[in-house]
């Protein structure tokens, strides 16, 4: 049940129902109904890339609005530090597309992050 996942991770139940509309749009999570329904999974947790879901929530990884709103800028074709925003970019764009869902799953079961960098 959405109240129960947005009482647990301690975040709106009217902000989730947001999430999940769009998730399930994109084909991450499917609905379940009856009496022990909600939503699942619609593909394993390993073939869910972190970089496909955060450019469905949040659109196309980008540090600066001219990487991907080329007109939003004046400068933009004669701009000395594009090429750096844009190699930038590009590198924080690759982290999230080296891990999955599944991934995080076992981040999270080691004791996350701090575990990691040790």
């Amino acid at each position: 049940m959405l109240r129960d996942v947005a009482r647990n991770q301690g975040i709106s139940e009217k902000y989730l129902s947001r999430l999940v509309i769009d998730l399930r749009r994109a084909g991450f999570i499917s609905s379940v109904r009856g009496a022990g329904g909600g939503y699942k999974l619609a593909r394993p947790p390993k073939m869910i890339m972190i970089v496909d879901v955060l450019e469905i929530m949040e659109g196309p990884v980008s540090i600066v609005e001219c990487l991907n709103q080329s007109d939003s800028c004046l400068r933009s074709q004669r701009c000395p530090t594009q090429v750096l925003w844009a190699q930038i970019n590009q590198k924080i764009r690759n982290v999230f597309a080296q891990y999955t869902l599944q991934d995080l799953v076992e981040l999270q079961n080691a004791g996350g992050f701090a575990e990691m960098i040790r």
